[in-house]
């Protein structure tokens, strides 16, 4: 999977004009492997990483190249997946959860009140990572 900068140049180029005083990115990108780990295979893996990793960096380098003159916050959010987590292990989040749960997160991360904070990592998942067996 080769992905171009070409796109996301074009998208800022076109927006950046538009974008308001307050200018926020939020990205969440990624891919999962469906299957059993001991199945799959590199190309599968770099899929994964490609598509996390590259279009984070993407997005985060053609929005900083407005926001370094313009101001602005970036959020690039995660999803760690477990799928060892052992049967019968009490949990303390008796839901999956909601989406609002992660957008409370996210106005949090990118308003005034968190300036200050820079690299933080807000786990939103009611416990679970906590518990899982990896």
């Amino acid at each position: 999977m080769q992905q171009s900068p070409r796109p996301v140049d074009r998208f800022f180029e076109a927006w950046s004009p538009r974008l308001a005083e307050r200018n926020l990115l939020v990205s969440f990108a990624g891919a999962r492997y469906n299957g059993p780990l001991v199945d799959s295979e590199p190309a599968s893996w770099r899929t994964c990483v490609e598509s996390s990793l590259l279009s984070t960096h993407l997005m985060t380098r053609g929005f900083a190249r407005v926001a370094r003159t313009q101001g602005g916050a970036i959020l690039n959010m995660a999803s760690i997946h477990a799928e060892a987590a052992a049967a019968g292990t009490p949990h303390p989040a008796r839901s999956l959860g909601d989406p609002a749960d992660v957008t409370r997160a996210s106005l949090f991360l990118l308003s005034d009140e968190s300036a200050f904070r820079t690299g933080e990592t807000i786990r939103v998942d009611g416990g679970w990572l906590r518990h899982a067996e990896v």
